[in-house]
């Protein structure tokens, strides 16, 4: 319970993402003239998702419907609600284009083979909830192969699946079969956003059920459009961004405050006040005998020094931690004439991967390729980079007891980028993301420098890809 209110607190305060002052829309000619024309824009809704949304006695009722009495307004044209019975329903009338928009929904690519989508205007945390008996979950990642609920259709399906291939997640027609599988413990877990899980705990599994964790993943959500009307698409992003933010908070913390403090709960109060006083009298008693001021600062001042080198994304370092490590490590090789390995790596076809399947994918296929880097470079002496987009860079320092490092090191690394099994549609022959690999050894520092050695290098790379990319051109310099 304490969990839930901590995060729900935390949500709320991050929760819109709009600026808190916008204009009024600005329509074009021809918005203004397809608006006169447009007689309704016909919308589906999950009809089953409170407090988001919920068709009930054949109407729309929750947040959403809150947002789109906003935007119509903007619009100045009905929106129409196109009754299902199910998420999967909508999902196939927007297929066969019975509705025009989707009310809230998220980018995938699959959708956007029939539905574009515009800026975000809800977001929630990613969490797991679990029986209340299971222990609280540092990182629930560490879950990934126990059995997992999700709702059928949802978009974080495909995600997850990208970014943890080996996850055990089970569909389920709904939250409530979900939850339920979880109450009877035939599943570990389910995984839905904060607020609606929250919603669903309080009405109906207090004391049974809890919020045991959350990942570091977001959902984002704007309207869903259909992909053939790309003026409709930009009409409601110009609405969504004309809404101030101070109306966003007001519909949230209404439906918050509503759902979740709709009585005063003394004992709940007392209960929380009493826990808080136990947790402020331990910290008072380890900051006397630890020291703890002093810890917490050397702490913040490490972390500032890994994050002033590190690559926010990928979690690899950064290009400027590469400038220092660079010349560093291969002027201590030629010191002690040991060899030295340079590498450079491009994801093949990044730019159209991006247009493709969108910068959310992008970013997290650079953040998976980045783990493989960093699962061959865990030995003291190596290093992995990001320098760039989709540029990386490693570097490897052989010892007497080290194994030596040649071309099949580096082609195992390409295998294993190969394994993620990222779909990437224009990437031939293979189909699926790969990458290209430019890699010097020396062996010799006779008439070499840094910056011969990054050239020699970069020219590598370069043939790897005029060869057709896919492939590690290495070579040694003796």
């Amino acid at each position: 319970m304490r969990y839930l209110l901590s995060l729900l607190i935390i949500n709320i305060l991050v929760f819109a993402n709009v600026d808190s002052i916008m204009p009024e829309p600005i329509f074009s000619d021809e918005e203004k003239a397809y608006l006169k024309e447009k007689k309704e824009i016909t919308m589906c809704i999950d009809p089953d998702w409170m407090p988001f949304e919920k068709i009930e006695n054949a109407k729309h009722i929750g947040m959403t419907e809150e947002h789109f009495r906003l935007f119509s307004k903007k619009i100045n044209t009905p929106i129409v609600l196109i009754p299902t019975a199910t998420w999967t329903q909508s999902i196939e009338f927007a297929k066969a284009r019975k509705c025009d928009i989707f009310s809230l929904a998220m980018s995938t690519p699959e959708r956007l083979g029939y539905m574009n989508f515009t800026k975000p205007y809800l977001t929630s945390e990613l969490v797991i909830i679990t029986q209340i008996t299971k222990p609280f979950l540092d990182d629930p990642r560490s879950l990934t192969k126990q059995p997992l609920g999700i709702t059928k259709d949802y978009a974080f399906i495909q995600i997850l699946k990208m970014k943890y291939p080996n996850s055990n997640l089970i569909e389920f027609n709904t939250l409530k079969d979900g939850l339920e599988a979880v109450r009877r413990g035939e599943i570990f877990g389910y995984v839905d956003n904060l607020i609606t899980s929250g919603y669903a705990i309080q009405k109906d599994y207090i004391g049974e059920l809890k919020i045991a964790g959350k990942f570091d993943e977001q959902w984002n959500w704007g309207i869903g459009v259909r992909n053939d009307d790309l003026v409709l698409l930009s009409i409601f992003n110009k609405a969504i961004s004309s809404i101030k933010n101070e109306q966003y908070r007001e519909i949230i913390n209404k439906w918050i405050s509503v759902q979740y403090e709709s009585g005063f709960d003394y004992e709940l109060f007392f209960e929380l006040m009493a826990f808080l006083l136990f947790i402020t009298s331990l910290l008072a008693y380890r900051h006397y005998t630890l020291n703890k001021y002093t810890k917490i600062l050397e702490e913040k001042e490490r972390q500032l020094r890994t994050l002033s080198i590190t690559d926010s994304l990928s979690g690899l370092y950064n290009r400027r931690h590469f400038d220092d490590i660079f010349f560093q490590e291969f002027n201590r090789a030629k010191r002690t004439e040991l060899p030295f390995i340079y590498a450079m790596l491009d994801i093949d076809n990044f730019k159209k991967y991006n247009d493709i399947y969108g910068h959310q994918l992008g970013d997290i296929a650079i953040s998976l390729v980045s783990d493989v880097l960093q699962h061959h470079t865990r030995r003291a002496g190596d290093y992995a980079f990001r320098i760039g987009g989709e540029e990386f860079a490693l570097i490897f320092q052989s010892t007497q007891e080290q194994e030596d490092i040649n071309q099949k090191k580096f082609e195992n690394i390409l295998q294993d980028i190969k394994n993620l099994r990222i779909s990437h549609k224009v990437n031939h022959p293979s189909l699926l993301l790969t990458i290209s690999c430019g890699a010097t050894k020396i062996l010799s520092y006779h008439n070499i420098d840094t910056l011969e050695l990054y050239r020699f290098t970069d020219a590598n790379l370069y043939e790897a890809k005029e060869k057709g990319r896919d492939r590690v051109v290495y070579k040694e310099i003796k």
